[in-house]
Parts: structure tokens; sequence; C-alpha cells
């Protein structure tokens, strides 16, 4: 069992790596054995980061990139490969928040600032959509690899806290992985997506640290809490492994039973964090 999950000799490289979600999957790639490229646009995020899985000895590099520049993440992605032969796990993870959804009426479909509904589907559908061209275009030559995108499970059921332009971004990249796995399956690469329920990261400006919003949140999930950032780890190293080589095109939401209840639910009991 534990070769199913050895990642020792390979290379990986997650983006938006430099806190949160995409923290955690760089920290268990490395963990398990990868080299992994933590890829970021927060220069300072990302030192601070990738000293603090140095100092656990974990084999970790950083580069700063900007997920809307083509040309830039192409030359990241061509220098490691270069430097290493190789490229097996690649996780489109760098994103951001819309902002308010339409259950406040800053989020209302007539109050959405279309520049900004641009900026956000340029990050987080095309940026990605780069992402994932940088990672086909070599791993077609080396016919394997693993492809792992993040979305999230607020488009897998209207979600009225959420903003449109996250939601269409999300619901878009969902669709645009299942599309992607029919074609990489002919090279041997799978393509997943772990769609995550509230987490409590920054992507939304530290709200979800918010005792009250968290608080409102947890009436809907049914384990009756948010997730904490290490809990993704389990299903990066699963998706990145060799345990899951007949797994692709799948979009597995990580969210503890959410939604499982109405906004208007009653209190659950929370279930305490997993230890770690």
């Amino acid at each position: 069992m534990k070769a199913l999950f050895d990642q020792s000799g390979r290379v990986a490289v997650v983006t938006g790596a430099g806190s949160g979600l995409g923290l955690q999957a760089a920290a268990c790639l490395a963990e398990l054995g990868a080299t992994t490229f933590l890829l970021d646009l927060d220069e300072a995020r990302l030192e601070e980061a990738c000293a603090g899985l140095r100092s656990k000895g974990l084999p970790v590099q950083s580069r700063v990139v900007d997920v809307c520049d083509a040309a830039q993440q192409g030359a990241v992605f061509d220098e490691i490969v270069a430097a290493h032969g190789r490229l097996d796990v690649v996780m489109a993870n760098a994103g951001v928040s819309g902002g308010r959804g339409p259950m406040a009426r800053a989020g209302a479909i007539d109050a959405v600032d279309i520049a900004h509904w641009q900026q956000v589907l340029d990050i987080n559908l095309t940026g990605t959509f780069k992402t994932l061209q940088c990672a086909c275009r070599h791993m077609k030559t080396f016919k394997r690899g693993r492809i792992i995108a993040t979305t999230s499970a607020s488009v897998l059921s209207p979600e009225p806290f959420v903003s449109y332009s996250y939601s269409a971004s999300q619901a878009a990249l969902n669709a645009t992985i299942r599309l992607l796995a029919v074609e990489m399956a002919a090279y041997g690469v799978s393509v997943n997506a772990i769609a995550p329920g509230p987490f409590v990261t920054g992507i939304s400006g530290g709200a979800m640290a918010d005792p009250g919003v968290q608080q409102t949140l947890s009436k809907r999930i049914a384990l009756g809490r948010l997730g904490a950032p290490e809990d993704i780890r389990g299903l990066v190293a699963f998706l990145a492994s060799d345990a899951s080589s007949y797994l692709t095109g799948e979009v597995i939401a990580l969210a503890g039973g959410y939604p499982s209840a109405p906004l208007a639910a009653t209190a659950v009991t929370p279930q305490p964090p997993r230890p770690q």
C-alpha cells in the first residue's frame, strides 16, 4: 500500500501554493517524496511558505508566476521539465473569490460590475486553463501524469452566498476538467477535480474565519464544521498517486456533506477536526 502513494523521484507543480489549500497540497506531495514546485503570484507569501517546508527537510522550490500570463507559465514549466526530465503531477489551484453573492444586495445581478466579473473569469477559468495547457503539453510527451484542479462544491447546487462570477468560473472549470479527461486518457494522463466546500482559508478575504460566518455555514454542513486546509491532503495524495489509476473525469466534493440543509436549518453538533 505504501508503494501506491509513494511520490519518490517524481516532480509536482502546484499553483496558488503560497497559502491555504495549495500550500497543504504542496506539502502533502513533498512529504510523499515528490520534488514539488510551489507557484504563486505573492512572492513574500511564497517564500515564507517554502521556507517553512524546507525547514522540515522537504524537497520544495518556488517560482513567482501569474497564471494569467501564458508565456510566463510556459517558461516555468519548460524550465522545470528541462531540469528534471519529467512532470508527474500538476495541481491547478490558483483562484480568487468573486465577492458577495446574490443573497447580499451588493451581489445582486444588477449590481455586478462587468470589469470585476471579467477579472474573476480571467484568473479562475482562463488562468487555470493556461495551467492545464502547460501541463498537457508536456504530459502528452511523457504519456503519463496526474492533473488535479481545484474547483468548488458551491456550484454543485445553487448557493446564494457565492458570487455570479465565481460560480460561473467554477462551473465552467468543472465542465473543462471532464472534457479534458477524455482527451488525455489516450496519453495515460488522469484529470480530476477537487471541489471543496466551505474551508477556513484566505480566499474570501478572511471572511471564513469570522465566527458568525462559520456558525451560519456549519448549520448546512453534515459534519457540523468548516474544512481546515489540512483536510485536503488525503484526497490530493490519492488523486496524485497510482492508487487512483482507474479514476478520471471526476469532480469530487470535499465538503463534509455540504449543503445538507437549507439556509434556515437549525444548528447541528460540530464534529471535531481530525487529529493531525
